[in-house]
């Protein structure tokens, strides 16, 4: 006696030349029923691969009665060489992108409607069938059998605080084939793990509304009214007409030391909010020159910025006394502009990315729940798990 495996992980018994025992529910007629496996090992064991990369899908099922169908695109499935009587299953799997649509072109007789699968990256969407005395194809769909993703990345920018809670991939990752409403529906839950190991978790509302921005905070962003607020470091800084981006003048940095800069400190940020920060700088002497953003006057990066307008996505931390802006030169002696900065915090992600809700089929815009010493702006991981 063999044992076989059915499509929702039950065994039934079965003789070399015969297979007892499928169970149709929904069909009390069809409980019980006794047919040829021509393949038995193919029966037990065999899955298919198919990739449905077209709008036109075949499947055959002379080759295996378990199937998994990977969507690359929407398209339409039909059935070659149907078996009968027999069983089997269809898993559909959406690709990373997630979003592919699937019709039938055979003449399905469904248990109950037509399905429509899920959209979600990755997501797994069972399909059971079976024929009885001809090649009639009966259906049912059994449902999700989402097992999860994990999206490890450093680019992921996230706000924390109450009532903003929300994130994005800045790699341009659509996480939007997770979300669900800001109302009461949440399919996913979303566990963030920063570099040391630290845990951050919510769960995912609706996606982002499209990138928005709360008021410009720097004033005197093109230096156009002198540098008095800022200050330098193992440097000498001063207001400068001969090399800028806009208006007429810009901050000039002479480095006395190695990594010498001029900086600007902003305290009065909402610890949480996610803010956007730009500006440009110019490398005419020296080292590399860059801007940073960060909560250190110290230990800026370096990149081979001659001119260039760069960005940042920094989300101001707990742990952070201030926000600090820096146009850094690496070299002794070297010489870098800045001009045309920008500071403002998020109101709202763009459609790629979710809006994070505190509990399960909840509606507050918080974080579920967030681990002592956990770094926002260190994120490398996030785990995806279905909870409904």
């Amino acid at each position: 006696m063999k044992y076989l495996n059915t499509y929702d992980n039950t065994t039934v018994p079965v003789r070399s030349d015969t297979l007892l025992g499928v169970d149709n529910p929904g069909d009390p007629a069809w409980a019980v029923k006794q047919f040829t496996v021509e393949n038995l090992d193919k029966a037990l064991e065999t899955v298919q691969a198919v990739t449905a990369s077209t709008a036109a899908t075949s499947v055959d099922l002379s080759v295996a009665r378990n199937v998994v169908v990977t969507l690359q695109a929407d398209t339409e499935i039909t059935f070659s060489n149907v078996p009968y009587p027999a069983s089997g299953r269809i898993t559909l799997e959406q690709d990373v992108a997630g979003g592919w649509g699937v019709t039938w072109a055979n003449e399905i007789l469904w248990l109950n409607s037509t399905p429509t699968i899920g959209s979600a990256a990755f997501g797994r969407y069972v399909v059971r069938w079976w024929t009885d005395e001809d090649a009639q194809v009966y259906a049912e769909y059994a449902g999700d059998a989402f097992a999860g993703r994990t999206v490890t990345s450093s680019v992921v920018k996230i706000a924390t605080k109450d009532g903003e809670a929300m994130v994005f991939l800045d790699d341009g990752t659509d996480l939007s084939s997770y979300a669900g409403t800001d109302s009461g529906d949440t399919p996913f839950k979303l566990t963030f793990t920063d570099s040391g190991g630290k845990t951050a978790m919510a769960y995912a509302g609706a996606a982002g509304g499209g990138e928005t921005y709360d008021v410009e905070l720097f004033d005197n962003a093109g230096l156009e009214d002198g540098i008095e607020n800022w200050s330098a470091f193992d440097a000498t800084i001063s207001q400068d007409a001969s090399v800028f981006r806009s208006g007429a003048y810009s901050v000039k940095v002479v480095a006395s030391a190695d990594q010498g800069r001029a900086y600007r400190v902003f305290a009065d940020l909402s610890t949480g909010s996610l803010y956007n920060c730009s500006g440009y700088v110019k490398n005419v002497a020296g080292g590399q020159s860059r801007i940073t953003f960060s909560s250190y006057i110290s230990s800026p990066l370096f990149g081979d910025y001659s001119a260039a307008f760069q960005f940042s996505y920094v989300t101001f931390n707990a742990t952070s006394s201030a926000l600090i802006v820096r146009v850094v030169n690496k070299d002794l002696g070297g010489v870098a502009y800045g001009d045309d900065f920008s500071l403002k915090k998020f109101t709202d992600v763009a459609e790629t990315g979710l809006h994070l809700i505190s509990s399960p089929n909840g509606t507050t815009r918080n974080m579920a729940s967030v681990e002592t010493g956990f770094n926002p702006n260190a994120i490398t991981e996030i785990d995806i798990e279905r909870v409904e």
